[in-house]
C-alpha cells in the first residue's frame, strides 16, 4: 500500500515530498520510505484523459522510480501494475 501526506493531483512529473511512503503487510509487515539525497520522485498521476494519450507516459497512479519504471504503479486501466523491491 502507499501513504502520502501530499493532496493527488493530475500531472505529467513526479510531486510531493519525503512524507510519502510504501508499506507491505504479507507476509511481513514492512515501511519502503523514499530513497535519501536529491530525488524527487515521489509521487505521480498521470491520466490519459489528462494528457490525450500523446505523453508517451504511463497512466495511472505511482511512486518512486521513474515515469517509464514507478516503484510502485496502478495502471489506469488496472492491466500492467508493478511493484518493484527498488527503484
Amino acid at each position: 500500500g502507499s501513504f502520502t501526506s501530499t493532496a493527488w493531483k493530475e500531472a505529467k512529473d513526479f510531486y510531493g515530498n519525503s512524507d510519502c511512503f510504501l508499506y507491505q503487510l504479507y507476509p511481513t509487515f514492512r515501511v519502503i520510505r523514499p530513497k535519501g539525497g536529491t530525488t524527487k520522485n515521489f509521487m505521480y498521476c498521470n491520466s490519459e484523459s489528462r494528457s490525450r494519450g500523446y505523453d508517451g507516459q504511463a497512466h495511472g497512479i505511482g511512486f518512486g522510480g521513474t515515469t517509464e519504471k514507478p516503484r510502485f504503479f496502478i495502471c489506469e486501466s488496472f492491466d500492467g501494475c508493478m511493484a518493484s523491491a527498488s527503484d
